[in-house]
């Protein structure tokens, strides 16, 4: 088995999934322009913020999209020189850093 990988995990939340400037899409393509290794988006069932109603991505809701979790894997060194680029481009959410450890990795091609 090889060694473990210290890694960054950022998770980023986008409260405004398409927004034009702070999209989900307009940020992977951004992260990959800039040089990040793997990011992956989610989207979410349900949310709230504070005490606003419980919102979820059912057809019969009429209320704003629900976020989606954008969770970018990379080395350290890359984080910290990728990251201040990412920062303008988040309109409406919240960003946190992590270290975690890459135990396995299995690639098909």
């Amino acid at each position: 088995m090889a060694e473990p990988a210290r890694v960054k995990r950022v998770t980023i939340v986008l409260r405004s999934p398409n927004a034009e400037r702070g999209g989900y899409l307009h940020l992977l393509e951004e992260l990959q322009r800039l040089g990040a290794t793997e990011a992956t988006a989610f989207q979410g069932v349900a949310s709230f913020v504070g005490q606003s109603p419980v919102h979820t991505n059912r057809v019969v809701d009429f209320v704003p999209e629900v976020p989606v979790l954008v969770v970018w894997l990379d080395r350290a060194e890359i984080v910290d020189a990728v990251l201040p680029r990412v920062l303008p481009l988040v309109e409406d959410g919240i960003i946190t850093v992590e270290d975690t450890t890459i135990v396995f990795e299995r690639a098909s091609k």
